[in-house]
């Protein structure tokens, strides 16, 4: 698994905790739901073939009104386990 690999990489003391019954946008996934079906047409990633947007920069692209926004980011920190 990728983030286990990467939090001992970074010497990060959090350990990755996970929950089968989580939701992904409401819905509980399976095992297989969010791959493609057998018949999928799987293109090139547009980075490799250029994305139309990318060759004429990013004037295709609508903002929304408003000053620019921040982005956040979000680190889970360790829970303590309550004692029984």
């Amino acid at each position: 698994m990728l983030v286990p690999r990467r939090l001992a990489a970074k010497s990060d003391p959090r350990t990755l905790m996970t929950d089968p019954h989580a939701t992904y946008f409401g819905a509980e996934l399976q095992e297989t739901t969010l791959l493609p079906g057998p018949d999928a047409h799987i293109a090139a990633p547009a980075s490799r073939t250029g994305s139309p947007s990318r060759r004429r920069g990013l004037s295709g692209v609508a903002l929304p009104p408003g000053p620019p926004r921040k982005a956040h980011a979000f680190v889970a920190e360790p829970v303590a386990e309550e004692s029984p």
